[in-house]
């Protein structure tokens, strides 16, 4: 359902608070890269899937640092993703494997979520 503040936004800005410009440019870019495989199923379904990708939050997977740190909405999926997969690290008295992923992924899901802490 549409909020009151999103029918308060100008078109344009509610666009650029989204970051709706970022996800088609990089849905153009994807479509490009994989144009053989797109032929077979179509375009629609191509940004039919990759919309609903980005909404479920797994449009991150296997993606570049950068793309992870474009948008707010990048890195909590990734912060999601990466506590789905490393939740039970250390539930069954593994202490030594939890100390070294939390040693390592400290500073770049710090990183991840305020880009501008450098490591030092």
């Amino acid at each position: 359902m549409l909020s009151p503040e999103r029918l308060a936004l100008p078109d344009y800005e509610y666009l650029a608070q989204r970051h709706v410009l970022t996800y088609m440019e990089d849905a153009v870019c994807q479509l490009l890269e994989n144009k053989e495989d797109i032929s077979q199923y179509g375009i629609a379904r191509f940004f039919t899937e990759y919309f609903n990708s980005v909404c479920q939050g797994t449009h991150i997977l296997f993606r570049e640092f950068s793309f992870i740190q474009a948008t707010p909405h990048n890195r909590a999926s990734f912060l999601r993703a990466f506590w789905r997969c490393f939740r039970t690290v250390g539930k069954n008295g593994d202490n030594r494997t939890l100390s070294v992923c939390v040693v390592f992924s400290h500073m770049t899901l710090a990183q991840a979520w305020k880009p501008e802490w450098k490591a030092e």
